[in-house]
C-alpha cells in the first residue's frame, strides 16, 4: 500500500470517528500534519484519490446548478394535521396490516432533503429532492460536509436519503460574526446548500442526518428498520434516536420520550410534537371519558379503571400547550426552569469558563 493511500485511510477513519461517532480519537495537530502530508503526496503524483479528504474543501463557485434525474422518485413524507387524521392513518394501518404492525419512532428534522448516490462502492453526486423527479445537482456544496462516507463497501448502484441541518448552536456562533446574520435554522441550512459558491457551504457549517435508502440496485426491498441498520453499517451518520413500537402504547411512550428530549435538542424540528401531544389529549381523553361510564374497578384500591388512563390525556395536554408557547415563541428553551445555559464544546474558552463556574460551585 502507498503511503497517499495509506494516509487517505487514515484520514477518512478519524473523520468518521470526529463527524459521525463524534469521538475523536487524535488531537487536531495530529489530523492536520496528516492532512498536510497527504496534500503534498497529491501535489507531487498529480493524482487524488475518489474518496480522498482534500476533495470536501469548498471549490470555486459554480455558475448554475445542473439538473438531475432521480434514479427513483423520492416521495414527500405526508402529514396529519389534526387528531382525527392521525386516527385515520393508524386505523388505515390497522385494517390493511392486520396484527403485529410495527412502527419506527424517528425525529422528523427540519431542513433540506439530499440525495447521495452511490455507484461501485464510491460517493458520485449529491442532489436536493426538486420535485422528487428531478433535482439540482449540489455535489461541490456537500462535498464540503464530512458526515458521510466517500466509499462503501457495497458495490451496487444506491441512493440514500438525509436532512441537511445546521445545529442552533452553529447557528448562533455565525450570527455573532455574520454581515448578514441569518434568520432561522432551516432557512440557513437551505441557503447553505442551495449557494453557488462552495465556500458558504463551508462556511456555514451544515450537517447531514441520514434515515433512508431511495434506490438499492439489488436485493430485496428493505423495512425501515433494515435500512437504519445499513446506513449504520456502511458510516452514515443516523440520529441516535430510533424506536420500533409494537403497540399503541409503545408509540405513545415514544413520543414521550421525543417530548421530553426535544427541549434540549440542537437542531430544529418540526411541529410533529405538538400533533402528537393533541393525539394523545384526544384519543386518552375519548378514551378516559369511555371508561367512567362503564363498570370496573382497580383490585386492592377498588377505584375506577378509568384512572390508570388518566394520565394520557393529560400528558397530552401539557404537551400540547408547551408546543403552542414554544412555536409562538411566548417562551424559549433558555426561559425553562431546568434549562442550562447551551455550551459549544468545540469552543476551548467556553468550555473553560463552565468548568470554572462548575469548580467554584
Amino acid at each position: 500500500m502507498s503511503r497517499q493511500r495509506e494516509l487517505t485511510d487514515i484520514l477518512n477513519k478519524w473523520a468518521y470517528e470526529y463527524y459521525v461517532l463524534d469521538a475523536p480519537t487524535v488531537s487536531d495537530k495530529e489530523y492536520d500534519a496528516f492532512y498536510d502530508e497527504l496534500k503534498k503526496l497529491e501535489a507531487e503524483s498529480g493524482e487524488v484519490y475518489p474518496d480522498s479528504p482534500t476533495r470536501r474543501v469548498g471549490g470555486e463557485p459554480i455558475k448554475a446548478f445542473v439538473q438531475y434525474n432521480h434514479i427513483a422518485r423520492l416521495y414527500s413524507l405526508d402529514k396529519s394535521v389534526t387528531c382525527e387524521e392521525l386516527q385515520a392513518f393508524l386505523t388505515r394501518v390497522s385494517k390493511v396490516a392486520g396484527g403485529g404492525t410495527e412502527y419506527t419512532a424517528e425525529y422528523k428534522f427540519d431542513g433540506l432533503t439530499v440525495c447521495l448516490t452511490y455507484e461501485n462502492g464510491e460517493f458520485l453526486r449529491a442532489t436536493t429532492r426538486g420535485n422528487g423527479v428531478v433535482g439540482e445537482d449540489v455535489t461541490a456544496q456537500v462535498l464540503t460536509i464530512k458526515s458521510y462516507p466517500m466509499r462503501i463497501s457495497y458495490k451496487g448502484t444506491l441512493e440514500v436519503r438525509g436532512e441537511a441541518v445546521i445545529r442552533l448552536s452553529v447557528l448562533k456562533k455565525y450570527n455573532e460574526t455574520a454581515a448578514e446574520p441569518l434568520k432561522n435554522a432551516r432557512n440557513a441550512a437551505a441557503g447553505a446548500i442551495r449557494n453557488l459558491d462552495p465556500r458558504v457551504t463551508a462556511e456555514r457549517r451544515p450537517d447531514i442526518y441520514f434515515y433512508d435508502i431511495n434506490y438499492l440496485s439489488d436485493g430485496e426491498p428493505l423495512s425501515q428498520e433494515q435500512a437504519h441498520d445499513f446506513l449504520v453499517k456502511e458510516g452514515f451518520k443516523v440520529f441516535p434516536y430510533f424506536r420500533i413500537c409494537r403497540s399503541e402504547e409503545e408509540v405513545l411512550a415514544a413520543i414521550d420520550e421525543i417530548e421530553v428530549g426535544r427541549k434540549t435538542l440542537d437542531v430544529l424540528t418540526d411541529v410533529v410534537v405538538l400533533l402528537c401531544g393533541l393525539f394523545m389529549l384526544y384519543s386518552g381523553g375519548a378514551r378516559t371519558i369511555k371508561l367512567f361510564g362503564l363498570p370496573g374497578a382497580l383490585p386492592i384500591t377498588g377505584i375506577s379503571t378509568a384512572w390508570q388512563y388518566l394520565p394520557i390525556p393529560v400528558a397530552g395536554f401539557v404537551m400540547s400547550f408547551d408546543s403552542i408557547l414554544f412555536l409562538t415563541g411566548i417562551i424559549s428553551r433558555d426561559d425553562l426552569l431546568y434549562s442550562e445555559p447551551e455550551v459549544d464544546f468545540t469552543d476551548e474558552a467556553a468550555v473553560a469558563a463552565m468548568t470554572k463556574e462548575a469548580e467554584k460551585k
